[in-house]
Parts: structure tokens; sequence; C-alpha cells
């Protein structure tokens, strides 16, 4: 049966459960949580009620992950070893300390190979998403131009309508591998529900984030939705 980590369960013995979904995960680790880096979370698992640590954890379709009566710590790295790499007969917790463990010329070559991969990953994530951010700043003025235009009609209703639509989807799109997300469908509020005037798309350097708002704020109109999730 394939793994889930989409949900981690984890049940203390003092009776106590708690559930890690992705947004949870996120909150707490700063990372989702996969099932190939299960060891080196196990020890972060403390209840909330008694302080005990070393609970079962289970994954979303309910497979054991870590059980407290049956563990063994990786030879390498001395975090203790998930159920699905103690079941293929390996002393250590993931495949980087499988490298490092067995000391050949072919390990040592496929650790320095492992190591250089992840580095140019990490370098190549952390500039895609630092792009991803300049682009969402550089374009917040967007839908605010388009209103100006709107209301010189130099555009249509029905452009303005497009452009909005668009521009909800780009931001989807950059958000997203951010893990960032939609909590709502922005389509809905193309026209603000308090005053039916055509709605904009703001940025806001306090928050770095984009809200939906009213055309007519100056005018007095409050009206203001949050969709996405930065």
């Amino acid at each position: 049966m394939p793994f889930d980590s989409s949900l981690i369960r984890i049940e203390c013995s003092c009776g106590n459960i708690k559930n890690l979904n992705r947004e949870q995960q996120i909150e707490i680790f700063y990372e989702e949580i996969k099932i190939v880096d299960l060891s080196k979370y196990y020890e972060k698992f403390t209840c909330q009620n008694c302080k005990k640590k070393y609970p079962k954890v289970l994954d979303k379709k309910g497979n054991l992950l870590f059980d407290p009566d049956n563990l063994a710590k990786c030879k390498t790295c001395q975090n203790y070893i998930s159920i699905p790499r103690f079941n293929i007969n390996t002393k250590t917790c993931s495949p980087y300390c499988e490298y490092s463990f067995i000391e050949t010329d072919e390990s040592k070559k496929r650790a320095r190979k492992y190591l250089k991969d992840f580095a140019e990953n990490i370098k190549k994530q952390e500039l895609a998403n630092k792009t991803r951010k300049e682009n969402l700043v550089n374009q917040k003025n967007t839908l605010v131009n388009a209103y100006k235009k709107l209301v010189q009609k130099k555009i249509s209703e029905e452009e303005y309508e497009k452009i909005f639509k668009e521009f909800t989807w780009e931001i989807k799109i950059q958000i997203e591998p951010l893990n960032g997300k939609l909590l709502d469908d922005p389509r809905k509020y193309i026209r603000c529900p308090k005053c039916n005037h055509f709605s904009l798309i703001l940025w806001t350097p306090k928050y770095e984030k984009y809200f939906i708002g009213c055309s007519q704020f100056t005018n007095g109109c409050n009206w203001a939705k949050s969709v996405w999730k930065m």
C-alpha cells in the first residue's frame, strides 16, 4: 500500500491524538513532511498534554510509520528509523545516510552527487521563488491601471472583466509554488457585493499579499476580501 504523508496522525500513549494536514505541517515545520524525511521529524513530535515523546505515528491511510515499542536508530545520524525504511532491511533512516554509512568509493561518489544535486536544486528553487515574488510585486498596479482605462472608456467592461480573471489566474500560478493557495473563487468578486461597482485587485506591502477591494474605497465603500493565502 502506498504511503500518504498528506496527513500525519500522532497518537500518544496518554490517549491524546493529533492530526497534521499539509497546512499544519508547513505552519509547524515550515515544509511538508515527506516519507523519505520522516526520521528528522520523529523526535520533534511531543504530546501537548503529557509532554511525552516517541508516540505512535501513522499516515493518512493508516500505515504505521513509527511504533514506540519497536524503535531502532540510524547507524549514521542516530535518528530513529521509520518503519517503511526498517521494512526494507536497512540500518539507516534515509538514502543519504545509507550512502554515508556504506563507505565505498561508489557510495561516496553517490553521496557527493546527491549533495551537489540537492544544493543546485535548492539554489534553483530559491531563484525561482525570488522571481515569482518579484513578479507579484511588479504587477501590483495591473487592475488599478485597467480600471483607469475603464473609467476613461479606453476599454470596455467586458475587457476589464477579462483582465480581472486573467490576473487572478496569474496570481494563483505564482503563489502555489510558494506554498500559497486559493481560498475562494475571485471571479465571484469582480463586482463589489456591497455596492455593485467593479472591484480592484490590490497589493498590500505591509502583509505582502494581494486582496480584492472595491473601486469606490475613496468614496466610502470599505468592502474588501482576501482570497489568496500567500
